[in-house]
């Protein structure tokens, strides 16, 4: 027994009616698939009907060749089997991959048009969008407050100008110091509000 007889699980003995009308089959039914068994091999005719037009034209074209060289009618034969099952086996395979694909391309499809999946994006954005709130409007408190210190320090700033073409002295170190303070004060009070929590409301 060949090992490609061995490779097909059990020992189920050729059904054919030409190998069993005298009797049982004394070999296994894929026997006549085997290469290596050159008194039942059918040749892979069949098999190469079902393979690709492209590598099928290349295999017959090597199939031939046993007609010129029958000193290497097995070796061809094995070959070209070998090819076969290789083939197949990589078509197999190639199929899962793109079964796989299929699947996970589905389910991206499924999770895309889940409302639930969707639900959840939505409540999360909704989530936020207080805190944006929030957070543009003490930005815009803050903005106000530095402004508002501009402007005081430009009102200083122009009455002593509109007091010096009156006649009036300038303003002593002392009394400038303390103007300054009193608006960094108020500047300082007003950006602290700005960005402190606000109260609920009751």
């Amino acid at each position: 027994m060949t090992d490609f007889q061995n490779a097909y699980g059990p020992d189920q003995r050729c059904q054919r009616t030409t190998c069993i009308t005298d009797g049982p089959a004394d070999h296994l039914g894929r026997a006549h698939l085997d290469p290596h068994d050159r008194e039942r091999f059918d040749g892979n005719g069949t098999s190469l009907q079902a393979a690709t037009y492209k590598v099928r034209s290349e295999l017959v074209a090597l199939d031939r060749v046993k007609d010129a060289h029958p000193d290497l009618a097995e070796v061809i034969d094995v070959a070209i089997h070998v090819s076969l099952k290789e083939i197949y086996f990589l078509n197999s395979q190639l199929a899962h991959v793109r079964v796989d694909a299929d699947h996970r391309v589905l389910d991206a499809s499924r999770r895309a048009l889940d409302c639930e999946h969707h639900g959840q994006t939505i409540q999360g954005l909704e989530e936020q969008l207080p805190f944006a709130e929030q957070r543009a409007e003490r930005c815009e408190k803050a903005r106000l407050a530095l402004l508002s210190g501009i402007t005081a320090f430009d009102q200083f700033i122009e009455g002593v100008d509109n007091g010096t073409r009156m006649g009036q002295p300038l303003p002593d170190t002392a009394t400038v110091v303390e103007s300054i303070r009193g608006v960094l004060r108020k500047v300082h009070a007003a950006h602290t509000r700005a960005w402190s929590t606000p109260r609920k409301k009751r």
